[in-house]
C-alpha cells in the first residue's frame, strides 16, 4: 500500500529490486527521529528496510534528464558507528563509499537523507545498487525528483480564455513563489522603459549619466 507524506508525495509499496531481504519495525514501537532532514518520508517508512546486496532498477525516464535521488536511511539496529557499512552505486558510479547510517546520524533511530544528483541513462533507467562493506546494506525508501524540485501539493488546472490557471498549496514555510518567466518579462518591461527614460534625457542634452530607475519590480545595476 502506498503512503502519503505531510507534503503529499506518494511513496509506493516496495518494487523494483533485485536481492536483498526485508525487515519490518513496526512490531517493536519504534519512533525515528526526523527532526534532523528536511522533507522527510512518513514514520512508516522508516520502520521497514531492505538490506543486504540488492539492485533497484527505476525505468520510464528522460535519457539524458538530471534527477535527484534521496536515500532515507534509520539505523533501527546497531547502537554504535562501524556495525553497518556500505557502498551505493547509481547507474554503475560509486556515490557513497563506505557510508555508515549510525555515524552519519549521531544515534539510532534518527532518519538520514543522503542527496545524489545523476542522469538517467540511455535507457530511461535509474539503476541503483547497494554493495555490502561491513555487515548488511540498508535502505527504507529511495525517492527521486526531477531536477531536485518538489511538486507543488493539490495541483488544479482550469481552463480559462486562451489560457490555463494553475493553483496549489504551497510548500511549509514558503514566503513567496517565483516565476521565472514571469521574472524575465518584468525584467524586460523594467529595461524598456530605462531606455526610453535614459533616451528622453540624452534628448534633452544630459549626455553625463544614465539615471537608473528603481521602483516597483526594478533593479539597481552599474
Amino acid at each position: 500500500m502506498a503512503t502519503l507524506s505531510a507534503d503529499q508525495r506518494t511513496f509506493a509499496a516496495d518494487q523494483g529490486y533485485s536481492g536483498g531481504t526485508t525487515w519490518n519495525a513496526n512490531g517493536y514501537g519504534y519512533t525515528i527521529d526526523v527532526s534532523g532532514v528536511t522533507n522527510p518520508a512518513p514514520q512508516t517508512v522508516y520502520q521497514e528496510q531492505r538490506s543486504g546486496n540488492m539492485t533497484y532498477t527505476f525505468s520510464g525516464y528522460l535519457p539524458g534528464t538530471n534527477y535527484l535521488v534521496r536515500l532515507h536511511c534509520d539505523e533501527v539496529w546497531w547502537t554504535a558507528p562501524g556495525q553497518r557499512v556500505f557502498n551505493v552505486f547509481i547507474n554503475g558510479t560509486k556515490v557513497l563509499t563506505n557510508f555508515d547510517i549510525y555515524a552519519t546520524a549521531g544515534a539510532q533511530n534518527r532518519a538520514v537523507i543522503k542527496e545524489i544528483m545523476t542522469t538517467a541513462n540511455a535507457s530511461g533507467q535509474l539503476v541503483v545498487g547497494f554493495s555490502n562493506v561491513v555487515d548488511n546494506a540498508s535502505i527504507s525508501a529511495i525517492e527521486i525528483l526531477q531536477n531536485g524540485l518538489f511538486d507543488p501539493a493539490n495541483v488544479v488546472a482550469t481552463a480559462g480564455n486562451a489560457q490555463v490557471s494553475l493553483n496549489w498549496s504551497p510548500a511549509a514555510g514558503a514566503a513567496q513563489l517565483q516565476c521565472e518567466t514571469c521574472d524575465r518579462q518584468r525584467r524586460a518591461l523594467h529595461d524598456g522603459r530605462q531606455q526610453r527614460f535614459n533616451q528622453l534625457l540624452r534628448q534633452r542634452g544630459d549626455q553625463r549619466h544614465d539615471v537608473l530607475l528603481c521602483g516597483v519590480g526594478g533593479e539597481r545595476r552599474k
